[in-house]
């Protein structure tokens, strides 16, 4: 009503500056305002209130809508799938009112990969979750149907229900729908996705480059060096860092072959005899790195600007070297096994403090191989490399190491994607209970693809110590159960 704007404006500015018009007033209001303005007894800022007052109750009484007999509804289209169960539905229902996200996503991709559909009561719920919650948005309109699409023509912000091509999102679409349309191509054809890149590439500013250039990691190989090499130009530095990031993923990129060339200079093999001169030992032999020029350094992506805290100039380029090159390397440059080579850094003084940088590289370049052997020859743990390791070592690492740190060991079990065994669940619920406060009920929310369901049983085997405590332990193991419950009603809902 754009009478009342002009009130407001009276308000704000004083009615002898900024009077107020009377006439703009709906018809229906014209007798009353003409006796208020014609009533002499009354002041412009009386007759200015009475105004106002008569024209927000005019308002109240709320207006009738436009009637316009051409404006038709389009009827939703009929669904060729079926609605998911009602057990499914009341487990959604859980899902929703106790905000558990990692069920949710559970319930989405058991609906989508059935191929079944929410009911349609509750599809504007899940189009407005949809809306603020990007990765589901795929799912959500699988789930959703054709009453989904209908649905989102009457709500801009569920626009990503429409059924547009793949192409028409790359080009129109949202940044979130751009980004979910190279993600899915890049899986599916890695070439065809950098394709699109360069389609596009002069039009896009720094920060979408640069996003678009961090989803280029999965099928990252050989073919996308002529590309990648074009954007050692590009102005920004954040493209150039990110193309660099890219390129050291590549063993074949020159980049990483000028790592290995300095690496062949500066590392290798020495004898030395021993302390009585009978006999000799190998020995690593690193030679000085501090005195690479500027331009050396840029040319091999080393940036030493950011030299963590007590590592030296020195560490610091040896560590990015270290890290930039494939692992088998080693073996091919100093012609020993990599057990060998393992026990020699491990052995000499400045070459333990390099071990981080070398299992970076394993846990880079995904060589499960240098995974098990790190840990069989130095049977410490690098978190870098602990997810290539089968299940069997996996919890063979933490359950012999538990003890030492079981705060971190905890966490790292958490972050990992193998099921927890029974001797596991107790290690990690004993720790829960002793510090019931550090491992919250939404610690354990994010683990539920991980705990199996035998963990309610091993619950009430742990108790805190302390009994102030005990009440937060018991809100916790309770939360566990639920997250269980819920789980084995959601996986029976759509497997019935």
């Amino acid at each position: 009503m754009e009478q009342w704007n002009h009130i407001v404006t009276a308000a704000m500015m004083g009615s002898e500056k900024h009077p107020f018009n009377a006439a703009i007033l709906p018809e229906a209001l014209m007798p009353a305002a003409t006796a208020i303005q014609q009533n002499a007894n009354l002041s412009r800022e009386e007759q200015f209130l009475q105004l106002a007052a008569l024209t927000m109750n005019y308002r109240q009484c709320g207006v009738r809508p436009v009637e316009a007999a051409s404006v038709t509804l389009p009827v939703a289209a009929e669904e060729t799938l079926p609605y998911c169960s009602t057990l499914a539905m009341r487990v959604l229902k859980d899902i929703i009112a106790e905000d558990m996200e990692p069920l949710l996503q559970i319930w989405l991709e058991q609906c989508t990969k059935h191929q079944q559909l929410i009911h349609p009561a509750h599809i504007p719920a899940m189009l407005e979750l949809a809306a603020f919650k990007k990765k589901w948005q795929p799912m959500v309109t699988a789930c959703c149907g054709k009453r989904g699409e209908w649905l989102a023509k009457f709500n801009p912000a569920w626009k990503f229900t429409a059924n547009q091509t793949e192409e028409d999102a790359w080009q129109t679409g949202s940044p979130e729908q751009r980004k979910q349309v190279l993600k899915d191509q890049r899986a599916a054809d890695p070439a065809k996705a950098i394709k699109m890149l360069q389609a596009v590439w002069a039009s896009e500013d720094a920060n979408t480059k640069q996003a678009f250039l961090s989803l280029l990691d999965e099928g990252i190989s050989e073919a996308d060096l002529p590309f990648l090499q074009s954007q050692l130009t590009e102005k920004s530095k954040k493209v150039k860092s990110e193309t660099i990031r890219l390129m050291l993923l590549i063993p074949s990129s020159p980049l990483v072959k000028k790592n290995e060339e300095l690496l062949r200079q500066l590392v290798h093999l020495q004898k030395e005899k021993t302390l009585l001169g009978m006999s000799s030992k190998l020995k690593i032999k690193f030679e000085p790195a501090i005195n690479l020029s500027k331009e050396e350094l840029t040319e091999l992506g080393i940036d030493v600007t950011n030299i963590q805290p007590g590592e030296t100039k020195e560490e610091h380029i040896y560590n990015h070297l270290i890290r930039a090159v494939p692992v088998e390397f080693w073996e091919t440059h100093l012609g020993l096994p990599g057990e060998k080579i393992i026990e020699l850094l491990q052995s000499d003084e400045f070459g333990s403090r390099l071990m981080l940088a070398l299992s970076g590289a394993v846990g880079k370049y995904k060589n499960r191989r240098w995974a098990e052997m790190l840990w069989q020859v130095t049977e410490k743990v690098y978190p870098d490399t602990l997810s290539l390791l089968p299940a069997d070592k996996w919890e063979e690492v933490l359950v012999k190491n538990f003890d030492k740190s079981s705060d971190s060991f905890t966490r790292l079990a958490m972050d990992g994607e193998h099921i927890w065994s029974t001797r596991l669940c107790k290690l990690i619920l004993g720790e829960a209970a002793r510090n019931p406060y550090n491992f919250q009920r939404n610690v354990f929310l994010k683990c539920i693809r991980i705990m199996p369901d035998e963990i309610v049983h091993l619950l009430d085997e742990q108790k805190p110590a302390e009994d102030y405590k005990a009440t937060f332990w018991k809100n916790t193991s309770d939360y566990i159960r639920q997250l269980i419950q819920i789980r084995r009603d959601l996986i029976k809902a759509f497997n019935a």
